[in-house]
């Protein structure tokens, strides 16, 4: 049994195989503002994210991964 809840809280925190190996050019929302460091939400995942402008952006702003940084993503706000 102990074993069994291991893995499943394991398995909550590991992000899912969606065969894309970069997030980069993928839209998302801000989920916790980024002044400049938050979370983004991207494909119903939540991912730790930080404004590439150093600007903050806003719970809801519709945003674009234009790279990464360790287990970070560099977003800025997406135009269209």
């Amino acid at each position: 049994m102990l074993l069994i809840l291991t893995l499943l809280a394991a398995s909550r925190h590991k992000k899912s195989a969606t065969g894309q190996m970069s997030p980069v050019g993928l839209i998302g929302t801000v989920d916790k503002d980024l002044e400049p460091h938050g979370s983004v939400l991207i494909q119903g995942e939540l991912w730790r994210a930080s404004s590439s402008e150093d600007m903050r952006l806003a719970a809801g702003s519709r945003i674009e991964v234009i790279g990464t940084r360790d287990h970070l993503l560099l977003v800025k706000r997406h135009t269209q």
